[in-house]
């Protein structure tokens, strides 16, 4: 039985692991923390896809290839946030 997925379409389940660290005041009115978000770089995409370049002519040649567009935590990233409540 052939998939009627093309090969490269689709992803097998993942998992990504955000961090948050933080220090507030006895006043509750300053806190600092910092974050790492997917802590592992775990690499995934919102929607993956097979494609071509150019038009549909057989007797011109096309580029072939895969196509992904990432997700919006799909690369490691780090920060640092300060709050202050007045």
């Amino acid at each position: 039985m052939t998939s009627f997925l093309p090969d490269g379409t689709f992803q097998k389940a993942y998992s990504i692991a955000d961090l948050k660290v933080g220090v507030t005041d006895r006043e509750g009115r300053y806190t600092v923390s910092a974050f790492a978000n997917n802590l592992f770089d775990k690499r995934y995409a919102r929607g993956l896809g097979n494609g071509a370049s150019g038009y549909s002519n057989p007797a011109i040649p096309t580029a072939q290839g895969r196509t992904w567009f990432p997700g919006r935590d799909a690369f490691r990233y780090f920060g640092a946030r300060l709050d202050v409540n007045f």
